[in-house]
């Protein structure tokens, strides 16, 4: 927490400069509220694009000369980056599944990483937490367009908030990860505390006025999802998503709960063992084949209607690297923007010091690819190179 507490502030004050000296727009924000300023938004996602669940089999391994074509890939990238553990999950249409858990579970190199090993997934969760908040949306329990009053009202523009505003980081209200003094004393903060020290500090902008990627946001879609559904956030995931599409290893991570057989990270040859226990904002921890079979489901229409799909790509707000955009609870890469190759990416990556992870959809091989790397190196570029292969 103290690493991931210094990192945020070092990088917040550069990323609010980015984000608020923005072309100036005239036009009218998509969400109620304050006229938004930022850079354009992307176009609503062709929804064409989306997986055809037909194509694929999740209880199938792909075919020999695939997972050999694939392992040596992996083998090549674990030499070359010098990689300490990886979880490697991929979905290939009309082919099945390839996974590799390999490496170690730390730099100590006591413990390999084996197929029961978890890793955390950092801000990949926050697609849990978007699931969660579109099933209550889909059962008419909540609306996108209420309001953060009705359950905090305690916030500077808590009557003009809206859930949609938080789900799509346009909120304006402070992140507790900026706050360097916040991780001084111990490595994790009770929820109510962190939220406690965002309502003490001013909102960073108006409601629908820029963007900024925020937990404090996704903290409060965890808190309110438990106030609505008078359980724990990690009884609701374990009962909407985990238990009914029996993802047995995806579990959130509770304060001062270690997972089971964890894949702890790596810091500069150091054996990190922080926790990462932010309710709705990150607390995942699972294995890449489960991950990659949540984000299938997810596009597939057997989590929420595929009208709420839609809705989920349809504000698609420009993030800080180039060609990545922010949705409701989910990511979209547009590489012709990046590379000028004509596809996308949709997901989510998640990244501290000493984890790297990445969850996504390839509009291109119509493949799904979870892989996560207890280290700080990049998974979209892993990624990246273990797709390449289905091209060749």
């Amino acid at each position: 927490m103290r690493r991931y507490i210094k990192f945020a502030a070092i990088l917040f004050p550069a990323i609010l400069f980015l984000i608020t000296s923005c072309d100036k727009k005239d036009e009218s924000s998509p969400l109620s509220g304050y006229p938004y300023k930022g850079k354009s938004l992307h176009p609503q996602l062709d929804l064409s694009l989306l997986p055809d669940s037909d194509l694929y089999n999740l209880n199938k391994k792909v075919s020999k000369q695939t997972a050999e074509k694939l392992h040596a890939k992996a083998v090549s990238l674990i030499d070359s980056l010098k990689l300490t553990g990886m979880g490697i999950s991929i979905l290939i249409p009309q082919e099945g599944l390839w996974k590799l858990d390999t490496g170690y579970r730390s730099t100590d190199k006591l413990k390999k990483v084996d197929s029961t090993s978890v890793f955390y997934w950092m801000n990949v969760g926050k697609m849990f937490t978007g699931s969660v908040i579109t099933q209550l949306v889909q059962e008419k329990k909540l609306t996108y367009d209420d309001k953060l009053f009705n359950r905090f009202p305690e916030f500077q523009y808590a009557e003009q908030i809206t859930i949609e505003q938080l789900l799509t980081h346009t909120s304006g209200i402070y992140s507790f990860d900026s706050d360097s003094a916040s991780g001084k004393d111990k490595p994790s903060y009770p929820e109510n505390e962190l939220i406690n020290l965002a309502i003490a500090h001013k909102n960073l902008f108006k409601p629908g006025e820029y963007w900024l990627f925020n937990n404090t946001g996704y903290l409060l879609l965890g808190s309110i999802a438990e106030k609505i559904e008078g359980k724990a956030f990690a009884d609701i995931v374990a009962d909407r998503i985990s238990g009914p599409l029996n993802l047995r290893s995806i579990k959130v991570i509770t304060q001062g709960e270690v997972p089971e057989n964890p894949a702890f990270a790596d810091y500069d040859g150091e054996v990190i063992k922080e926790e990462y226990a932010h309710g709705g904002a990150a607390s995942i921890s699972g294995n890449s084949a489960d991950m990659l079979k949540f984000l299938y489901f997810n596009l597939t229409g057997k989590l929420y209607s595929k009208s709420l799909i839609s809705s989920n790509l349809e504000q698609l707000y420009p993030m800080v690297d180039k060609g990545s955009f922010y949705g409701k609870g989910m990511m979209v890469w547009d590489f012709n923007e990046i590379d000028n190759t004509n596809h996308f990416w949709i997901g989510h990556y998640g990244g501290l010091y000493n984890y790297n992870a990445v969850v996504a959809y390839d509009t291109e091989t119509k493949a799904f690819i979870a892989v996560s790397l207890n280290q700080k190196i990049s998974a979209t570029a892993v990624a990246n190179s273990l797709l390449a292969e289905l091209k060749k």
